[in-house]
């Protein structure tokens, strides 16, 4: 008896549409609210420093910005970054937002550091 009904438990995951999906070839859809990795979009930061006051983990750094507008950009850590989203809820231009990326690769420390150069273009970074 025991052994038809494991027969029948398993011939019924048979016809069942599996969670997982061929990864790298196919992607999941992301959602509006998908906290991804941080971009800056610097035609709108006015560098407040506002975004690295709130940040509970204390990994986004005001550093100034080289192309002088805004004076003053920030620097994230993803290594420390928990993605919670405070920073994009306090930014009163909201220059500071989720993207859906989630492929950076690094193969040290320093290449999940977004510096000034790399904050504010993070779609082109992405690992394809």
């Amino acid at each position: 008896k025991n052994g038809i009904v494991a027969i029948l438990v398993a011939t019924k995951y048979i016809f069942i549409k599996r969670p997982t999906i061929n990864y790298p070839t196919e992607t999941i859809l992301f959602t509006d609210r998908f906290r991804g990795i941080l971009e800056v979009d610097d035609d709108l930061c006015i560098g407040c420093g506002i975004c690295a006051m709130h940040c509970p983990n204390q990994c986004i750094f005001m550093v100034p910005y080289e192309k002088g507008k805004p004076p003053m950009i920030p620097e994230i850590d993803l290594i420390h970054c928990m993605y919670c989203g405070i920073c994009t809820e306090v930014c009163p231009t909201n220059a500071i937002y989720h993207t859906h990326v989630v492929n950076i690769v690094g193969y040290k420390r320093e290449d999940l550091y977004l510096d000034s150069k790399r904050v504010t273009k993070i779609q082109e970074l992405e690992y394809k």
